[in-house]
């Protein structure tokens, strides 16, 4: 880098400067009596430049940016312009081009003259946008302090502090927000905060309209996917107890969309509307009323597609959010037969009721659902071909099953007597699980816990009695 100082004058009343590198090319005359500033600095890249800050101090801004800049600033006494202009700036999943600003400052206020852009080469193409101000933007100073800034296309806050309290507005109307692989949606909104010493309290709307979720976790397991964070009672009670958050924030929001929202992933998607409210009481955690109405949908489940009904989602206000379902999936790939699956209760404790048209049994609809066919018809064409595929099918819709039922372990197999074979496990600790099994018409409860890395022990109680096994494993090369 190489920088070059003139001074001038032997009481050295005035500076100039010069910094030039690969990166920035920037002059500065400074007078100190009275005091006056005239500078500009070119960055022919905004890349190089955030390289070069790093030899000094590491600078990460979170995305890839690169792009010129020209920046003119004046000061004459405690009045300033600035003045930013780019011809475009690159950013990962597209460009903005012909940014100008020009603000104004002094030690009244800010007074933003232009903040004008466009967005170019975004996809969705109606994240494409001009957007500028609607008026001047104006920031006082002081102690009572004022924000009035307003851009078209995009979104406006007007805030006041006046005696040691807080209060704002942010609108939006037909915001469009797209991020690929997430989804896009058009926003509206209008939200009133108030902040008076630590309280704060937010109340107002959050509409969406055309909206498309395309999330999908790449991860079976959620609690290794990066985006969710899952609470658990360890980290509840790392939390601190007297929770900034908890204990002094108040919410009252109306959270719904003006039409069908779809929810596409590679397995399938769904049609929904929602129409909640998410209220939260100083000192307390948030609740949610309301309702999100399934409409419609299909959803593949090993190598089966499923059909989504009419169905809701009811919240109920309670702390945890545990809302009552009322879904409705069938299965109609069947030549003359439908397999309905109503799903009721709560997330906590979903009820799965099995019916079919024509009536069947369930013994049948469970054959249908996991072979393809009826008991009888699978015992008759049953080959060691067919029964090896079998297996494979049924470990892979078990697994499904098991995570949609929030079970550690489901295993489902055909036995002798042409009927299937349960057997579903949930943890009650690391080293312990308890079993419902059914085999060949036969209930039976077991508890199976691990003693070491070899040894484990088993403990079955059904009608034929009781037993306790000890087990010993050791693998062989």
């Amino acid at each position: 880098m190489i920088i070059g100082y003139h001074l001038i004058s032997l009481f050295f009343d005035f500076i100039k400067a010069d910094i030039k590198n690969r990166a920035i090319n920037a002059k500065a005359d400074i007078k100190l009596d009275p005091f006056y500033i005239q500078a500009d600095a070119k960055v022919e890249s905004i890349n190089e430049l955030i390289k070069e800050i790093n030899k000094l101090y590491p600078l990460d801004i979170g995305l890839k940016v690169d792009g010129s800049l020209e920046l003119l600033a004046s000061m004459e006494g405690e009045d300033a312009k600035i003045t930013l202009n780019s011809p475009k700036i690159e950013f990962q999943d597209g460009d903005m081009v012909d940014l100008k600003l020009v603000s104004f400052y002094n030690k009244e206020r800010i007074l933003l003259k232009n903040f004008d852009f466009r967005l170019k080469g975004f996809k969705p193409k109606e994240f494409n946008r001009v957007v500028k101000l609607k008026k001047d933007g104006l920031i006082t100073l002081g102690e009572n302090s004022k924000i009035d800034i307003e851009l078209e296309n995009l979104l406006s806050f007007k805030g006041e502090q006046k005696g040691g309290i807080t209060t704002g507005t942010l609108s939006a109307k037909d915001l469009i927000l797209a991020y690929n692989g997430y989804g896009y949606t058009k926003l509206s909104t209008k939200l009133d905060m108030f902040q008076s010493t630590d309280k704060l309290a937010v109340t107002g709307f959050i509409e969406f309209k055309d909206s498309e979720i395309t999330y999908e976790s790449p991860f079976l397991d959620v609690s290794k996917d990066p985006d969710i964070i899952i609470v658990t009672d360890k980290s509840k009670k790392k939390e601190k107890p007297n929770d900034d958050f908890l204990q002094n924030t108040f919410l009252d929001l109306d959270i719904r969309s003006l039409n069908e929202m779809q929810y596409v992933v590679d397995a399938g998607e769904i049609e929904f509307k929602m129409d909640i409210n998410v209220r939260k009481d100083l000192g307390s955690e948030p609740k949610i009323t309301g309702k999100i109405n399934v409409l419609d949908g299909q959803y593949d489940m090993a190598d089966k597609r499923f059909q989504i009904e009419e169905g809701a989602i009811a919240f109920r206000g309670q702390e945890g959010s545990n809302p009552l379902l009322d879904l409705n999936v069938n299965y109609e790939e069947i030549e003359d037969i439908v397999i309905m699956i109503a799903i009721g209760g709560d997330k906590n404790r979903p009820k799965l009721v099995f019916s079919s048209k024509p009536m069947m049994s369930k013994k049948d609809i469970f054959s249908y659902l996991l072979f393809g066919m009826s008991v009888s018809e699978s015992d008759g064409a049953a080959t060691s071909a067919n029964k090896a595929a079998e297996k494979i099918f049924g470990r892979a819709i078990a697994k499904d099953l098991a995570r949609e039922l929030n079970l550690d372990r489901l295993d489902m197999n055909r036995n002798t007597l042409g009927g299937i074979d349960v057997k579903a496990g949930k943890k009650i600790n690391r080293k312990s699980i308890i079993y419902y099994q059914n085999r060949s018409n036969e209930s039976s409860l077991l508890y199976e816990r691990k003693i070491s890395d070899k040894w484990s022990t088993e403990i079955e109680v059904g009608k034929q009695g009781q037993g306790v096994d000890l087990f010993y494993r050791k693998g062989y090369k």
